[in-house]
């Protein structure tokens, strides 16, 4: 197993942590201004979230984040990088390779080829 990966397990198990309210509103505002995370689209205050899972999985204000075009991106991240994909294209995530059927539905991926 990948280090990425225990980091990634390790980061999950404390995201799921109820910290005290001020220790946690301290850390998602930091966590905010660092990743420039729009707190407009937010449907609540980032006080009202008492553990980083719950905020990481927050619901956002309707048509926050409206689709237009070809690509969505559903996340507060970054696109590292963009390629034309078919239905032999293999995806690293973590430092595990996936198939694009293990990422996307077989109708899908039908569609790429």
């Amino acid at each position: 197993m990948y280090l990425t990966n225990y980091i990634s397990y390790l980061f999950g198990c404390l995201t799921r942590i109820e910290w005290p309210k001020p220790l946690n509103n301290l850390v998602l505002s930091v966590y905010c201004r660092i990743f420039k995370v729009n707190c407009d689209e937010f449907a609540l205050s980032f006080t009202d979230y008492s553990s980083l899972s719950e905020f990481f999985t927050r619901e956002l204000k309707k048509d926050s984040r409206p689709i237009a075009g070809d690509l969505a991106m559903p996340v507060d991240g970054v696109m590292r990088s963009a390629e034309r994909v078919d239905g032999n294209s293999r995806q690293v995530v973590k430092g595990q390779s996936f198939s694009l059927e293990e990422l996307l539905d077989s109708e899908e991926v039908e569609n790429f080829d």
